[in-house]
């Protein structure tokens, strides 16, 4: 989820960006087979960069490797989205309660700045940079490896750049950031927890609001 603007992007990144923007279009459906020599062809690779970029988007669930048959789209509906979205904000919540119950000072500093930039722009891109590197410092603080492990593999869940894609998420992005800081702040583990996860919970039903409106997933109970 994190922009690629300014920078030259690898094979096996624009191949996973290509079909994460076909799924999230609606140009690829639960079910459809993707021919990866077409692919390929399309983007004007190789077939080893299209294999990695499937391979990743098998290790996020959104693929399915059926051997001897083919690579399959997989389960896209809106429990999918909320459960990526859920899930997100339950590791951002964990992490920003251990920084909140001992913050440190240089941490709340970087906070700061990376909040002032995201408010003093209006570029969705730069205010999207500046958010990842916010949470990034947040799970940094949380001295938990594996959390900033595991977040990264969940930010490239939505083709970038995503607040572009949702211009919304600007509002619910400074929100979020300015609350979890005000916690962290006041030593307060339970209010950044619950800005964590209100702002992903928030977040998520903007993505699936756009995708039901546009025809791409329907809303089930």
């Amino acid at each position: 989820m994190t922009p690629t603007r300014g920078r030259r992007v690898p094979a096996a990144e624009r191949a996973s960006s290509y079909l994460r923007e076909q799924l999230f279009d609606g140009k690829i459906r639960p079910g459809d087979q993707i021919d990866q020599d077409e692919l390929a062809t399309a983007l004007g690779i190789s077939r080893q960069p299209v294999r990695e970029a499937v391979l990743e988007l098998a290790n996020d669930g959104l693929l399915v490797i059926r051997p001897r048959k083919g690579v399959f789209v997989g389960r896209f509906d809106a429990k999918t989205v909320r459960g990526h979205y859920e899930l997100n904000g339950y590791l951002e919540a964990y992490a920003a309660r251990k920084v909140a119950q001992c913050p440190d000072p240089e941490t709340i500093e970087r906070l700061r700045a990376l909040l002032d930039t995201m408010q003093q722009t209006d570029e969705p891109v730069d205010i999207e940079t500046a958010s990842t590197a916010f949470y990034r410092a947040v799970n940094v603080a949380s001295d938990n490896p594996r959390i900033g492990d595991t977040l990264r593999v969940l930010r490239r869940f939505v083709p970038a750049p995503v607040y572009e894609r949702y211009p919304s998420l600007v509002a619910i992005a400074r929100t979020g950031a300015a609350s979890l800081l005000a916690a962290v702040e006041h030593s307060d583990p339970d209010a950044a927890a619950e800005a964590c996860t209100t702002q992903w919970n928030a977040a998520g039903e903007v993505v699936v609001a756009d995708l039901v409106a546009r025809g791409i997933i329907d809303e089930k109970p």
